[in-house]
């Protein structure tokens, strides 16, 4: 099952601590997305699931090229970890052996934890987190084990687990959107349809059903233009195709097929730049393949190359100042690989 992850966002890592942590990092652990962040230098980090079950990273040096080492813990199988950053702290969120939601955080040049939160986190699925930078509250969105959409929430204290309601799908998970103080909420219920909690004005509002069938044991993947609010969610549609639900111009449409074949339990992933869409999936033969949007038409599917490790699904970040992208994925080695664009694309390159 490959499961959802948080929109990455970025951690500062001092040298001398990468120099601390450096390590050969085990192969990877199946059935999970990478999550990678950037610091203001634009360096990046990816963080994974190694074949032990702690959470590890690949981290590009600027003096060192490409560092692997590992953060510790240990994570259940089948999941994905999550993170935040607020200054030069970052926050790994993840859920533990024991089915919970657990912390490791970075601050002052050292990693604290791990912290373990609480509440029963459904099977096969992960947590995905978001920061509201107007107060640095936090927010950690689950499906708890009655697959319902659970959190926990720091607002000077943390506090939960919450339920926020409504029944998701088996072998999934949420992923968000945020705009201002509003929070969109996306998931598969239980029927295998496109569904949304909104939280807005300090409440809850939903579920709202949009359609759609959604492949088995895949999940979505939202983005938002925050310069528009405009947003489109994109998933494995029940024929194995790319498909999408988009808003805003006259409220929500879809669902769309855009096409494609994509591996089965597998997982799309998105960025944005102005009104193009680059959406990034494992392939029937396990490459990496892409649908652009532009120019108010899809071009594709063209496809990478590379092979993805069996089970596990890309993750993907786009460079805000240049609009560089970069796919990260794990290989059948079980090691990290990657396929970047800076004028013309070029990988796949092995970490």
């Amino acid at each position: 099952m490959t499961s959802m992850i948080s929109r990455p966002r970025w951690v500062v890592m001092p040298l001398l601590v990468v120099l601390v942590l450096l390590s050969t990092a085990p192969a990877a652990s199946a059935g999970q997305t990478p999550a990678v962040i950037r610091d203001s230098s634009g360096a990046q980090t990816v963080y994974y699931v190694n074949a032990k079950q702690e959470i590890a990273f690949y981290y590009a040096s600027p003096t060192l090229g490409w560092v692997k080492g590992v953060v510790g813990g240990s994570v259940t199988a089948n999941t994905s970890p999550t993170v935040t950053v607020i200054g030069s702290n970052q926050y790994i969120y993840y859920v533990n052996s024991s089915g919970q939601i657990a912390n490791w955080t970075y601050s002052s040049g050292k990693w604290i934890g791990p912290t373990t939160f609480g509440g029963t986190v459904a099977t096969n699925s992960s947590p995905v987190a978001v920061v509201d930078p107007s107060n640095n509250y936090q927010y950690v969105y689950y499906v708890n084990g009655s697959g319902e959409l659970a959190y926990w929430s720091w607002t000077g204290t943390w506090s939960g687990p919450h339920t926020v309601g409504g029944k998701v799908t088996a072998n999934s998970s949420p992923t968000l959107t945020r705009y201002g103080g509003t929070q969109d909420l996306f998931y598969v219920n239980s029927s295998g349809e496109i569904t949304r909690w909104i939280y807005s004005g300090g409440i809850w509002a939903g579920p709202t059903t949009f359609g759609g069938k959604v492949a088995s044991n895949s999940s979505p993947w939202a983005v938002l233009d925050q310069s528009t609010g405009n947003q489109s969610v994109y998933y494995v549609n029940s024929s194995n195709e790319i498909a999408d639900w988009t808003c805003c111009v006259g409220g929500w449409s879809g669902p769309h097929n855009i096409g494609g074949n994509v591996t089965a339990n597998t997982s799309p992933t998105a960025t944005l730049a102005g009104s193009s869409r680059f959406v990034y999936f494992a392939n029937g033969s396990g490459e990496i393949s892409n649908w652009t949007y532009s120019e108010g038409k899809w071009t594709g599917p063209t496809t990478f190359g590379g092979v993805v490790q069996s089970g596990t699904s890309p993750t993907s970040y786009l460079e805000p100042s240049n609009n560089y992208q970069y796919i990260y994925y794990l290989n059948p080695s079980g090691g990290m690989s990657n396929w970047t664009w800076a004028g013309k694309w070029i990988g796949p390159n092995n970490l």
